[in-house]
């Protein structure tokens, strides 16, 4: 990933995901490249509905179903049901997020 720490394209996401293969972990307050937070906001957006039809394959009869596992302690049930249930488990607001953020590394 070394490689593309100063890619002119890529560079500053790439800097902004990965710190330590760029030598960039400190104790800083890092803007997000407005580009990432574009790409997350409208992936967020277009994915911010639930998947009735594929948590079937996983024991439930639709989202409303899986809710509980929403708030799951394993961390499989919670991924796989945020994943495919946002709406349902309240994610859709994450949609707008900071500018900024505080990151602290060692």
């Amino acid at each position: 990933v070394q490689y593309l720490c100063n890619d002119p394209l890529h560079g500053s996401i790439i800097r902004y995901l990965c710190k330590m293969s760029c030598g960039e972990c400190t104790t800083t307050t890092t803007s997000i490249p407005s580009v990432l937070t574009t790409m997350t906001t409208a992936l967020f957006t277009a994915a911010c509905k639930d998947n009735n039809q594929l948590i079937q394959n996983h024991g439930f009869d639709n989202c409303t179903d899986a809710a509980p596992a929403c708030l799951s302690a394993n961390t499989t049930s919670y991924n796989m049901v945020t994943n495919l249930c946002p709406r349902t488990c309240g994610n859709c607001s994450q949609a707008s997020t900071s500018q900024s953020t505080t990151t602290t590394t060692t």
